[in-house]
């Protein structure tokens, strides 16, 4: 029996030799730039140079032969397994672990070591953060914010919409993401924005995007709220640049956003971003927290109000998404899961009460969305 199997159990040893050597190129930062910037980037201009020239998503149809592959040799096993018979058992057997390591070895090499990759390259604001800075800055963006959101045309509900046809805003979202390559972190090839045929499913699993390793594709959930496609582009592309870590992507999306030159772009980064900004004010101050919020514009609620309204009413699968989801960034090193994507500052009591009662709050570290936006204000 092993004598027949000779040469696919060499091929099983093979590639469980390269999966050794994947896994030892993740065991350190520095390890894991030098194999993204040499082999995943080349890996990854390789396929996506193809796919991007088909103007349809290929996620879909290699995720449906991958399935069908895989459920054909489970069902082949089990039957085999019913019937006792050992030698086709032990073959199927064989090509399960044949397929499962190529498609591992796959995926560690063209993406799955960015995950140990150093801290990702953008420019963050490192220096005295003031109540004074702080104000200038919401002042900054606030006003900017509002004025893009009397800017748009708006549909029978009143919503902003898109300025843009899909096709033309991936392109946008191209060039927007292609200024990332200024700085060394970041592969030179970027990805084209693609509308999946799922979205209808990913509306109800509340996916906005998905990147795509095997067809180095950024596959956007066209059906979902315009207001954070830009946005959702941008972390798409950011993952196909060499940014596996989600709160990294969403960083790196909300740089793209808010330093855009495209009203539209923009005013997705601030729908994702001002909030981060507002909440140092109710941390530290309340009482001018409470006084900025009449300040919003209510479109601006209104836009926010119906995207979240819209996944409110699409949460069918939401628990199967967030538990394979969970499960998926926990096995490649995100400790956090789910709760990566989050913008993470932190605070502490300072012991003191405002007149109104409300507790202040004294930052002991800022956020990357916080010093982005601090940064950019300067640069302003």
């Amino acid at each position: 029996m092993i004598r027949k199997n000779k040469g696919k159990l060499i091929t099983i040893g093979v590639l469980l030799v390269l999966l050794i050597i994947l896994l030892i190129f993740r065991s350190s930062s520095s390890m894991s730039d030098f194999f993204a910037l040499n082999i995943s980037s080349f890996l990854v201009k390789i396929i996506g140079s193809i796919s991007n020239l088909i103007p349809f998503s290929l996620f879909e149809i290699v995720l449906i032969i991958i399935v069908s592959i895989a459920l054909f040799l489970l069902i082949k096993l089990i039957i085999y397994s019913i019937k006792r018979n050992k030698d086709k058992l032990f073959r199927y057997f064989i090509f399960i672990s044949i397929f499962s390591l190529i498609l591992i070895d796959s995926f560690i090499s063209v993406c799955g070591v960015c995950y140990q990759r150093s801290e990702i390259e953008l420019p963050f604001y490192e220096g005295e953060v003031t109540t004074y800075l702080i104000d200038d800055a919401i002042d900054y963006y606030l006003k900017d914010y509002n004025q893009l959101s009397l800017s748009f045309e708006k549909d029978e509900k009143g919503v902003s919409k898109c300025p843009y046809s899909f096709k033309d805003l991936a392109k946008i979202m191209m060039d927007e993401c292609d200024r990332l390559n200024q700085f060394d972190y970041y592969y030179d090839f970027t990805a084209r924005p693609k509308a999946t045929w799922l979205s209808f499913i990913l509306n109800e699993l509340q996916i906005t995007g998905i990147d795509f390793p095997f067809t180095a594709e950024a596959n956007i959930n066209y059906q979902m709220p315009s207001i954070d496609i830009p946005f959702t582009m941008a972390h798409e592309i950011a993952h196909l640049k060499g940014v596996m870590r989600e709160d990294d992507a969403n960083t790196v999306a909300l740089y793209i956003c808010i330093t855009s030159d495209i009203p539209y772009v923009r005013y997705s980064g601030y729908f994702r971003g001002f909030s981060r900004l507002l909440e140092i004010k109710a941390y530290t101050n309340r009482k001018e927290y409470l006084e900025l919020l009449p300040k919003i514009s209510s479109q601006i609620s209104k836009d926010n109000n119906d995207y979240y309204s819209f996944f409110e009413e699409h949460d069918l699968l939401d628990d199967i998404s967030t538990f394979f989801n969970d499960l998926y960034l926990s096995l490649n090193g995100e400790k956090d899961g789910t709760d990566s994507y989050d913008d993470v500052s932190q605070s502490r009591p300072t012991g003191e009460v405002d007149e109104n009662g409300y507790e202040i709050r004294e930052y002991t570290s800022y956020s990357p969305y916080q010093k982005l936006l601090i940064q950019n204000y300067i640069n302003n």
